[in-house]
């Protein structure tokens, strides 16, 4: 605290003349959320996640039990010339980046986008901000994620496996069909979480990776995949007998249907945004996905959004959350 309100002093009381009251609260509000925010390293912290800090600082652990967690690099002062250079060319060459990461303090992956690519299948990836996360990882089970396993199906650049990370889940794994997010995803954990040996990714199409493997998490992540699968109800329907706690599956849907009907799309086989396979579906609403995880044992479901004609083609967007036991979402 006493770090806080030195560096609340010295970077706004001092510098700054406000007109008026309501000026100055909303500055100092907006300095206060900035400075707290659980997904941004913190330099009062020892470059840690205020979240890891708290976590271990609750579990009574030495500095030494939490150093693992530490950024290889913890900024930009730390490191020389070429460093720097390798750093910035490599997020560079590895763009564009779905996942807004921020990769060193003050560097976040979305400033090396570009619109020009040469490669039209590179072109208009949107920026999304991984801390949207935060609650679902704090309430998807009783006590959190914490000492929870956790399946994360196209993770991109793993950005949800890093934050489940962060509040101590104790196995992580991303699985996504596309080595370009894959090398994001491998480059994020090399300067970020070098020493942790509990994030995993694998580059598998998912329907392979559940003919291969029987492995059973606590927490299945299936955001972004569904409305991109030639056959999204037999993947659901396998990884809900995988997940033993929660599913959340987040999905684009067609308000052209009825809401408990499917709709085939044709899609790029190459766009990186898109699948592989060419033909998908969309569902027209919660009302497709909620039977699938009932009939799988989820007996408590929540709609936690459901967006509609969000664009000219008539697409939405909806997120529902299956559980086997209650939870308060």
């Amino acid at each position: 605290m006493e770090s806080f309100f030195s560096s609340l002093n010295e970077e706004y009381i001092k510098k700054v003349i406000y007109r008026n009251r309501e000026i100055a609260t909303a500055d100092i509000y907006e300095f206060i959320d900035m400075f707290f925010n659980q997904t941004r390293w913190q330099s009062h912290f020892t470059g840690v996640f205020p979240t890891t800090f708290r976590l271990f600082e609750r579990k009574r652990l030495s500095i030494k039990s939490w150093e693992v967690h530490l950024p290889f690099l913890r900024g930009l002062s730390d490191m020389s010339t070429k460093e720097r250079e390798d750093i910035f060319k490599r997020l560079g060459d590895l763009s564009p980046w779905h996942f807004d990461h921020e990769i060193l303090p003050g560097v976040r992956t979305g400033s090396f986008n570009r619109p020009d690519y040469a490669d039209a299948d590179f072109r208009g990836v949107a920026l999304l901000d991984p801390g949207h996360m935060t609650k679902f990882f704090q309430k998807c089970a009783p006590g959190g994620i914490c000492g929870k396993s956790l399946l994360d199906v196209a993770c991109n650049s793993g950005a949800y496996c890093f934050l489940a990370h962060v509040f101590g889940a104790k196995r992580v794994l991303g699985v996504d069909v596309r080595q370009h997010w894959i090398d994001q995803a491998e480059f994020v954990r090399a300067i970020k979480f070098p020493r942790s040996t509990d994030i995993e990714f694998r580059r598998m199409d998912i329907a392979g990776y559940l003919n291969l493997s029987e492995e059973r998490f606590d927490i299945t992540i299936f955001k972004g995949i569904f409305y991109h699968l030639p056959d999204p109800i037999g993947v659901l329907g396998r990884l809900c007998d995988l997940t033993k706690e929660t599913i959340l599956v987040d999905t684009d849907s067609s308000d052209a249907v009825p809401e408990s009907c499917l709709t085939a799309i044709k899609e790029s086989k190459t766009q990186v945004m898109s699948g592989v396979d060419g033909l998908a579906w969309l569902p027209g609403g919660p009302a497709a996905i909620r039977p699938i995880l009932e009939f799988k044992g989820f007996e408590f479901t929540e709609v936690k959004y459901w967006h509609r004609q969000t664009s000219p083609n008539k697409r939405g967007r909806f997120s529902i959350v299956g559980s086997r036991s209650p939870i308060t979402m």
